[in-house]
C-alpha cells in the first residue's frame, strides 16, 4: 500500500472505530439500586488507594534519584 491509501484507510478505520462506538455509551441506564441509609453503607474509598498513592511516590522518588545520578555522571564524564 501507498502512504496515501494507509493514511486514507487509517482515517476510515478511526471514523468507524467512533461510530461503532457511540452507540455504546448511548444506552438506556438500569433502574437502580435501593436508597442506602444511613450511610455507612457507603463504598469504602480508602481501601487501597492508600497504598497505590504510596507506591506512586516511591516510584517518583526513584525515577528523581535515577535522573539525578545520570546527570551528575554525565557533568563528572563517568
Amino acid at each position: 500500500m501507498s502512504g496515501k491509501n494507509m493514511i486514507a484507510a487509517r482515517r476510515i478505520l478511526v471514523f468507524l472505530g467512533i461510530l461503532l462506538t457511540v452507540p455504546c455509551f448511548s444506552q438506556p441506564g438500569g433502574p437502580g439500586g435501593p436508597p442506602c441509609w444511613p450511610p455507612p453503607c457507603a463504598v469504602p474509598i480508602n481501601g487501597g488507594i492508600v497504598f497505590l498513592l504510596a507506591a506512586g511516590a516511591v516510584y517518583g522518588f526513584y525515577m528523581l534519584y535515577r535522573m539525578r545520578k545520570r546527570n551528575t555522571a554525565d557533568a563528572t564524564g563517568r
